[in-house]
């Protein structure tokens, strides 16, 4: 509680008498550092010793005389809304521009596509091959990145196919980079042998 108000003698600024609201104490403290409730040097003693008294527990719940400023009162669905849509995408405090990396893929937010995700999120390679068919893709089309690299999603490195048929192409290569493999190591072998009886 604040007793009375004295200009410093110094003549910049003022400080206040204050009485320390949990233990009763006598001190001073500048205007500047005056809040609500006034506590002694012993801050955090007298500070927790006050909060034990005025709440129970953990529960944030207050104790018999102190009212919280919502108590009785609750938020409509409307105002709920008003407020999550205020705050949504690009008006939110944490928006990056609505593209992110996941898995190697760039995932971009998209509120209406119909094949989004949980998050609102559709991969971009999809949505550039839509946009170049001029349709939404099927959920068993898949799009595949002809030099495997996930997020070179320019359109010359994208092909659609069936999902079995995605499935084979990538076997396929797989197939063929083993065989190449094999071929370097023999190849290798015959170098060296060379090199050796020569």
């Amino acid at each position: 509680m604040i007793l009375e108000t004295k200009k410093a003698k110094s003549g910049k600024g003022y400080y206040c008498i204050c009485k320390c609201d949990e233990c009763g104490k006598i001190f001073k403290r500048g205007r500047a550092r005056l809040g609500e409730k006034q506590f002694c040097k012993n801050d955090m003693i007298c500070y927790g010793n006050w909060l034990k008294k005025n709440f129970k527990g953990n529960s944030g719940s207050f104790k018999k005389g102190i009212i919280p400023w919502m108590k009785g009162k609750k938020h409509t669905k409307e105002a709920k809304d008003k407020v999550r849509k205020a705050n949504l995408g690009a008006n939110s405090s944490r928006w990056k521009g609505g593209r992110v990396k996941r898995s190697g893929y760039i995932l971009v937010k998209s509120y209406d596509h119909p094949n989004r995700d949980i998050d609102n999120n559709v991969r971009e390679h999809r949505l550039v091959v839509e946009k170049h068919l001029g349709r939404y893709l099927n959920k068993n089309e898949l799009v595949h990145h002809i030099n495997g690299i996930r997020n070179d999603n320019r359109i010359e490195n994208l092909v659609v196919y069936k999902r079995g048929l995605h499935m084979n192409k990538h076997w396929e290569t797989k197939h063929k980079i083993a065989e190449l493999e094999k071929e370097v190591g023999e190849l290798r072998t015959l170098l060296l042998l060379s090199v050796y009886t020569s």
